[in-house]
């Protein structure tokens, strides 16, 4: 190993160029991660001719405070080959002069606990504003290893991260499942519409039953259920996808998706909330759950090492479906139970997210538990994407707030107890899936975060085969 300048593997500020006046991908502060490698989201905006520009391969890292301080760094992918983007004034974008050894491992220098000593060691400015240069980290000097060294640290940390990424987006598939069976049940009703449908046509129970079957498994789509103006016809197309649909199934898993549909009413209602199925009924959160507004511990009590009670913060812990916890405290004011819906009452008023332990919450949260043994998981989708924050009124000129009163009052739709359990019944497994892969993925974060500054510094050795 031998000791370099950083700009001897790096060059800062590559030129990318891009056609002013274009709509370009674009890359904003908020969407880069703190404690992962991939950015989640990329947009697109007209480039105007300044900001970063970059491509895939290139590390951001941003320079100003408290973005520097909190973590936010980037590996660039995505993009479209030979395209490049644009994005905020405070990157500094940084490129491998030799992208076969370093692009990996670039990444993970800017993630280095040192390196990130040395940067916020050399910010200027005034106070709150403070960032810093890629001249001054230019001088960071290490004692990097070889270049095939350099290569197998980057693939080994990649392939951790990999893994993650991975983890991230099998979730998000699994999440769009449940939320997918959630809007066809309990928004936008299709198993009730299917069966006015048929009852429109003339069809006899059966009839009704096999269409709401269809529509649970997924085999036909209302609109083409709602198009058809011929019974029999109807009938025998919504038979043959039905068949198709559960061949493989076991005769417990049939005889379950007919229970299922036989608890779907036949008729739309009218009530203050609009159309609702016959047997349902309107409530209010304040009715139907236990609701407990969070208080911030004082912030002599908070610490990083989970050394104290899991802290949930405010609005920087939602975005996943399980929160991250990178804060603790010892004196914890107001709890969560583990499984309860959480909150957001301050803007943006109506963020979700789902508490994955027993954790402390800070002002801005609040925390709903259903008063009945009900699964939570059904209520985290129901108040995730029932819109039932539209129309409350904000309170304050800063922040827009909802206070517990107010949040009390929120009418929702009370579905009837056996839809619920079956509807339970499926996204159990679901749900056990998502948290099983969110708790493997921190366990990976850990073990990435572990060896990065050990592979890193040479404890272990990575310029030999081993």
């Amino acid at each position: 190993m031998s000791k370099k300048r950083l700009d001897q593997l790096i060059t800062f500020n590559p030129s990318r160029p891009i056609k002013k006046g274009v709509i370009a991908s674009f890359i904003d502060m908020a969407a880069l991660p703190i404690n992962s490698r991939d950015i989640p989201k990329i947009g697109s905006k007209l480039y105007k001719g300044g900001g970063a520009r970059f491509s895939n391969g290139d590390t951001l890292f941003s320079r100003i405070t408290p973005c520097l301080e909190n973590g936010k760094t980037a590996k660039v992918s995505g993009l479209l080959e030979n395209v490049n983007a644009h994005g905020s004034t405070e990157f500094i974008v940084m490129s491998a002069i030799y992208p076969e050894f370093d692009e990996d491992f670039i990444y993970y220098i800017a993630r280095l606990p040192e390196f990130r000593a040395f940067a916020k060691s050399r910010m200027e400015g005034t106070s709150g504003r403070q960032r810093v240069s890629w001249q001054a980290i230019a001088d960071f000097e290490f004692d990097f290893p070889s270049k095939e060294g350099r290569k197998r640290i980057g693939s080994i940390l990649a392939r951790l991260d990999d893994k993650i990424k991975l983890n991230h987006q099998t979730n998000q598939t699994l999440e769009q499942i449940a939320q997918a069976i959630f809007k066809c049940w309990f928004v936008d009703f299709e198993p009730v519409k299917a069966k006015q449908h048929l009852h429109k046509l003339g069809g006899n129970k059966a009839q009704k039953e096999r269409a709401a079957q269809a529509i649970i498994a997924g085999a036909i789509n209302l609109e083409t259920i709602i198009s058809a103006t011929d019974l029999d016809i109807l009938d025998q197309q919504i038979s043959q996808v039905l068949e198709k649909k559960t061949a493989h199934q076991t005769e417990t898993q049939r005889q379950q998706l007919v229970s299922t549909a036989s608890y779907f009413p036949n008729e739309l209602i009218e009530s203050e909330l609009g159309l609702i199925p016959e047997g349902w009924n309107v409530s209010s959160l304040g009715n139907d759950f236990d609701i407990v507004m969070g208080q911030s511990p004082p912030g002599d009590t908070y610490n990083e090492n989970e050394q104290g009670i899991a802290f949930f913060q405010g609005r920087r812990d939602f975005g996943w479906r399980y929160p991250t916890n990178r804060v603790y405290c010892t004196q914890p004011k107001r709890m969560a139970s583990k499984g309860d819906t959480l909150l957001s009452v301050r803007a943006p008023v109506g963020d979700i997210n789902k508490a994955s332990s027993d954790c402390c919450i800070g002002r801005g949260i609040s925390a709903l538990r259903h008063i009945t043994t009900c699964e939570a998981y059904t209520y985290y989708l129901l108040l995730n994407l029932s819109p039932i924050f539209e129309n409350f009124s904000s309170e304050g000129t800063v922040f827009g707030s909802i206070n517990q009163k107010n949040l009390k009052t929120i009418k929702i739709i009370r579905p009837s107890h056996s839809v619920l359990n079956e509807f339970s019944k499926i996204t159990r497994p679901v749900d056990e899936q998502i948290e099983n892969l969110d708790t493997q993925t921190r366990i990976l974060s850990k073990i990435r975060d572990t060896l990065l500054p050990k592979l890193l510094s040479g404890e272990f050795s990575m310029d030999a085969k081993t």
